[in-house]
């Protein structure tokens, strides 16, 4: 038994190897040092909670505080001088071309308008936009004149020397560029309920005769229709009327309403 160990021993058993190497155990490596970060600038220094420059800034002693003064009331005396222009009286403008060929928009007109501001940048660039002839001295209220009547807001056909005249008459401004349609909706929106009335009652007597409005001013029947325009301030009811009437009612009168029954009763006879 003894001799089958040995030999099973010395099969089996592991020897040593015969030219064993020494293995070593790596060094442990060293720790990286602490980067030192580069300061460039002062505000690399501030941003730094550990950097000296706290500790020295904190001695520094405070700078002195300003003495605020009241602040002081000046006041000025300015004398402004305006200058006035006489304007010169505006006749006929056929003339002009206002993108139609010369004489398609002539005015009659023959008064003295207001002085008035000069057009806008923005007008004008409109106008241009448009194609329309801009004359030298033209108002803000000329340019939106013009504008209205390329646009299709206002007539392009010209008011009629009556018109002209009845709205001179009644003391209507208006510019010289005005539409007939626009130039009817100055005298009406411009004048005074008598003067409203008065001319409502010819507009009925003119649609009546089948005729288109003329200066009411120089009818022989100018007498009668201010007669009317007395009632109709007098009557509440027919005040009301009146002052819900809009320029087309002047051209076409309406005939439900309360006023034109009344002017129709006095003037289907003519008027007189």
């Amino acid at each position: 038994m003894e001799v089958i160990v040995g030999l099973f021993d010395k099969l089996f058993k592991k020897r040593p190897d015969p030219d064993p190497v020494k293995k070593e155990k790596p060094a442990d490596t060293p720790p990286p040092a602490p980067e030192v970060k580069k300061r460039t600038s002062w505000l690399d220094e501030l941003a730094d909670p550990d950097s000296p420059v706290h500790e020295k800034l904190k001695k520094l002693p405070e700078p002195p505080k300003e003495k605020t003064e009241p602040a002081q009331r000046i006041e000025v005396a300015v004398t402004v001088r305006h200058e006035y222009k006489k304007a010169e009286p505006i006749g006929e403008l056929s003339h002009l071309e206002f993108g139609k060929p010369a004489g398609a928009l002539g005015c009659f007109l023959n008064y003295e308008p207001r002085v008035l501001s000069g057009p806008t940048e923005r007008q004008l660039a409109y106008l241009k936009d448009l194609g329309v002839f801009i004359p030298d001295g033209i108002t803000k209220d000329d340019a939106s004149c013009m504008i209205s009547r390329a646009t299709g807001e206002d007539d392009l056909e010209s008011p009629g020397p009556e018109l002209v005249a009845l709205a001179v008459g009644l003391g209507v401004r208006f510019s010289a560029f005005i539409g007939a349609a626009g130039l009817l909706r100055q005298i009406v929106s411009q004048t005074g309920e008598r003067d409203r009335a008065a001319l409502f009652g010819y507009a009925v007597r003119q649609s009546l005769q089948g005729s288109s409005l003329g200066n009411m001013l120089e009818d022989p029947a100018a007498g009668s229709f201010y007669n009317f325009a007395d009632q109709v301030v007098a009557d509440p009811a027919l005040l009301r009327s009146l002052n819900g009437r809009e320029p087309a009612d002047y051209i076409h009168p309406h005939k439900g309403t309360a006023i034109y029954k009344a002017a129709a009763v006095l003037f289907s006879g003519g008027g007189a």
